[in-house]
């Protein structure tokens, strides 16, 4: 092991994570994701940032979490023992913090080109095969210069006829094309999706095919306010899937990295949105239909959303 390494895990705030009031671009994050990426090199690291991770969000009171990430090789790990790792920490956790249920995707970089993404594609599904109760999707992610979405739908398609879902980070930046491609594909979930509302859009076609196929975006205030696809939060396009009554759930994209929490990004929610407190549970327990996880899972998030409600009136008045 890097003597460093664990250190530089302990002490990323100075060097890894993007401040209060601190404003990147796309290729910055994706530069902080790289350097993340070295930093976490071994196993063991692998195993210790997954773990700490999901008793972060255990404390913040999350009964559901997905987490995604990309297997990688070096001299120090192979890509099975990496998912392996992370399988490890999310059952080990669930003993540490047993309130909190986790889940897995596995994700493609498609910045790595097709070949890369076969390997990886392989991979999550020998480990959905194994682990389906851990093991749940897919998620394409990644710098998307360079690349076509529609050249890594095949591979998506495998996954999801093996059993698992899919999501694709899509529209965070102008591209109407692509963005087209996707909602036609039909993922269970799109990541971002900032440029399909005509708050950032001009090609109203878009808008119309996800009013039609109704796929749940996955917002991600924060991530989207210092990655410089929006303004402001005001400017978010959250506020249109509210007024048009789309499916969204609340994210973090990564709370390290944006100095951010689940709680954060709801409080934000509420504040630009003026939403109240009923308004909030009800996007809370509507992102339960969104989830990756089994059905019986869904139901029994959902009864305890709802017990928590009868149980604490005065949070409503």
């Amino acid at each position: 092991m890097k003597p460093d390494s664990m250190d530089m895990i302990r002490n990323a705030d100075d060097m890894l994570l993007i401040g209060e009031n601190e404003q990147k671009t796309l290729e910055d994050c994706f530069m902080i994701f790289k350097l993340i990426h070295e930093v976490t090199d071994r196993p063991e690291l692998i195993k210790f940032a997954t773990k700490a991770v999901i008793k972060d969000f255990a404390k913040e009171n999350t009964k559901y979490l997905e987490l995604r990430s990309t297997p990688r090789s070096n001299d120090y790990m192979t890509m099975d023992q990496y998912v392996e790792a992370i399988v490890s920490a999310i059952r080990e956790s669930s003993l540490d913090e047993p309130s909190i249920v986790v889940k897995f995707l596995v994700s493609i970089d498609r910045s790595k080109g097709v070949e890369m993404a076969k390997e990886i594609t392989s991979l999550a599904i020998k480990y959905h095969k194994k682990h389906k109760d851990v093991v749940v999707g897919m998620d394409m992610s990644g710098n998307m210069r360079g690349s076509k979405a529609r050249d890594f739908f095949d591979l998506l398609s495998e996954a999801r006829a093996a059993g698992m879902k899919i999501s694709i980070h899509a529209a965070e930046v102008h591209n109407d094309e692509e963005t087209e491609d996707v909602l036609k594909f039909e993922p269970e979930r799109i990541g971002h999706g900032t440029f399909i509302p005509p708050l950032k859009c001009q090609n109203p076609r878009l808008m119309v095919l996800l009013q039609e196929k109704r796929i749940p975006l996955e917002v991600c205030l924060t991530s989207n306010l210092k990655g410089g696809t929006v303004d402001s939060f005001e400017d978010h396009h959250l506020g249109v899937l509210i007024s048009e009554e789309l499916p969204f759930t609340i994210c973090t994209d990564d709370k390290g990295v944006f100095s951010t929490s689940l709680t954060k990004e709801y409080e934000i929610a509420a504040k630009t949105f003026k939403l109240t407190v009923e308004q909030m549970w009800k996007i809370s327990y509507d992102s339960i239909d969104h989830i990756f996880g089994e059905e019986e899972l869904k139901s029994n998030l959902k009864k305890y959303w709802q017990h928590w409600k009868e149980d604490n009136p005065e949070e409503f008045k």
